[in-house]
């Protein structure tokens, strides 16, 4: 079964992890702003999805979107404390467990599992609009142990058992003050994000997941027929990710018919890092964009520029699929240099290693709403999706 994985830092496993999974899984990454790890050197696996930097506003930011993982990997919290001053242990315990299903998790030396329970406890108490709402979980030490720094500590494997989040459309946390000076956070709220763990048997474990419309009209919709194990596209060029990774997704996205709403809200990463359309549905009314007008959509969230496949002059197939008389409508199937594109950019990352995708610069001043720029220093400015 194809899992989606958060990775939370890039260490000796990544590679590892990401090869050693079915090639239909995918596994996100982030690693510390100049960090070096051993196997940073080595190529990206087509499954693997290098992150820019770790950030606690990118952190907090990706709380409140409507992704859940299969499978959270925290072994490497003391390096996230130890590179980012203004991280709380407690404050990145209570946003960042709600996210995936299972954790993983290694302490750092002198904390015990008391620090979950208050962080959940933090969290919940807080009433934020957007992220955890209520959360059931279970806490488990297992056999397995590591150092994070001068003392041995166990792994704890964290089980969400039921959750609800609110969540947002937009990606970037705001911090808002009101006439009072009390500080409020930023309440667009999109969905409340619900999910339930079954049970199950062999390891085939179900579970139901359901979300709320927020705003004027409260419509609840049961997703566990159509949940698709992924990560949102829009939240993954939120939080910052390689040209190279961008030129890969809209080759991937020129290879399929062209649908209604393409933005990038309606599309995820899943089945080995692959961005697919969501939301594919007919609507009455809706019409299909002219060429020029539907890349230049999606070229303009995915921050590319025009010359969008001149980095890859060894994908003539691409710029051919670029320059083919052919109108991307969901009747038809795209010509065969489309097909052929996504497959020539994948193979360039044999080239490519992990250190030079983690560790490079994130486009500035794309898709930027003004109303909507704090962000700390150097920090990635807000995707409006």
């Amino acid at each position: 079964v194809p899992i989606t994985v958060l990775d939370l830092v890039t260490n000796l496993q990544t590679v590892d992890l990401a090869q050693g999974l079915p090639r239909d899984s995918t596994v996100v990454t982030t690693n510390l702003k100049d960090a070096h790890a051993t196997n940073m050197q080595r190529p990206v696996p087509c499954n693997l999805i290098v992150l820019s930097p770790l950030t606690t506003h990118k952190l907090e930011s990706l709380a409140a979107t409507l992704n859940l993982f299969d499978l959270l990997l925290m072994v490497q919290v003391h390096r996230m404390l130890e590179a980012n001053v203004d991280l709380d242990l407690q404050r990145l315990l209570g946003h960042i467990l709600p996210l995936a299903k299972l954790t993983y998790l290694l302490l750092p030396c002198g904390q015990t599992e008391a620090i979950i329970h208050r962080a959940i406890q933090w969290a919940l108490g807080a009433n934020y609009t957007v992220g955890v709402k209520a959360l059931q979980y279970t806490v488990e030490t297992t056999e397995l142990t590591a150092q994070p720094g001068a003392c041995t500590q166990p792994v704890l494997k964290v089980t969400v058992q039921t959750l609800t989040r609110g969540t947002r459309q937009t990606w970037c946390v705001h911090e808002l003050h009101d006439f009072m000076g009390k500080t409020l956070y930023d309440h667009k709220l999109k969905y409340d994000f619900k999910y339930e763990a079954l049970g199950g048997r062999a390891g085939q474990s179900t579970y139901r997941i359901g979300r709320i419309e927020g705003g004027k009209f409260k419509l609840a919709k049961d997703l566990s027929a159509e949940w698709k194990s992924s990560v949102k596209l829009k939240d993954l060029l939120g939080w910052g990710i390689s040209r190279q990774q961008r030129q890969l997704f809209l080759a991937q996205q020129l290879s399929g018919p062209q649908f209604p709403d393409a933005g990038a809200h309606n599309w995820v990463v899943c089945c080995g890092a692959r961005a697919e359309r969501i939301d594919s549905t007919d609507r009455a009314g809706a019409r299909s964009f002219p060429k020029s007008k539907y890349l230049n959509l999606l070229k303009s969230e995915l921050c590319l520029p025009h010359e969008t496949f001149s980095s890859t002059p060894q994908c003539p197939q691409c710029k051919a699929c670029l320059d083919h008389k052919f109108a991307w409508v969901k009747t038809k199937t795209p010509p065969e240099e489309c097909l052929q594109c996504p497959e020539c950019i994948a193979g360039t990352f044999a080239d490519v290693t992990v250190e030079q995708l983690a560790l490079h610069e994130v486009v500035e001043d794309c898709n930027v709403d003004p109303d909507l720029q704090w962000v700390l220093q150097g920090e990635h400015k807000c995707y409006v999706f």
